[in-house]
């Protein structure tokens, strides 16, 4: 059996329906027909609109360097490094995470222009 279109075998299946069981006409209103074509015409829209918006929140949840940074963020893991050491990574390892943690929090306070938070900074951690 040769391979035949969708549509062609479609098109002769419905002319056949309608030869055979000859249903009736139906007519629409013109009121009631009128909003149809408007909401045709807007049906891609609103996809195109839904598909951006589910991208920008994919993506925003995705990069860390699209979401606010705070003193709060900054101050959420004070002793990440020591957490790491705790849980048996080794201190290069450890090191290196806290290193990249931070570059990120500085990527995203460059980009939203945040200045750095001076009371991050205690007597503490200033060389005596």
């Amino acid at each position: 059996m040769a391979s035949a279109k969708t549509d062609v075998v479609d098109a002769r299946v419905i002319a056949r329906f309608g030869s055979l069981l000859q249903p009736p006409v139906t007519v629409f209103d013109s009121e009631s027909a009128q909003p149809f074509p408007d909401w045709v015409r807007r049906r891609p829209q609103l996809v195109e609109m839904l598909s951006g918006e589910k991208n920008r929140r994919q993506q925003r949840f995705h990069d860390p360097v699209s979401r606010p940074v705070g003193v709060g963020a900054l101050n959420s893991k004070p002793m990440m490094y020591q957490h790491l050491l705790d849980q048996g990574n080794e201190q290069k390892v450890a090191l290196i995470a806290c290193a990249k943690k931070l570059l990120t929090y500085l990527k995203a306070m460059l980009k939203s222009r945040t200045p750095w938070p001076d009371e991050l900074v205690t007597a503490r951690d200033t060389p005596a």
